[in-house]
């Protein structure tokens, strides 16, 4: 799986990481399913229904800064 590779190519621990991508059906999915927290950029600003429910959301990437902060 893409996501195992990634974290495999940096050395790092599922909990280390962070995936920031716009489909919650692939993207949330595919980060909660080797155990790493999610970002789901909504650019549309749709509700989430019968989605992945991603740890955060943003509109864009212009508030992630913020979010990595917290």
């Amino acid at each position: 799986m893409i996501f195992e590779q990634a974290l495999q190519s940096m050395g790092l621990a599922p909990g280390a990481a962070l995936f920031v991508g716009d489909r919650a059906d692939i993207d949330v999915a595919g980060a909660h399913g080797v155990g790493m927290r999610s970002v789901w950029i909504n650019r549309e600003g749709g509700a989430a229904r019968g989605r992945p429910v991603p740890d955060h959301e943003i509109r864009d990437l212009g508030e992630l800064p913020g979010l990595l902060c917290t």
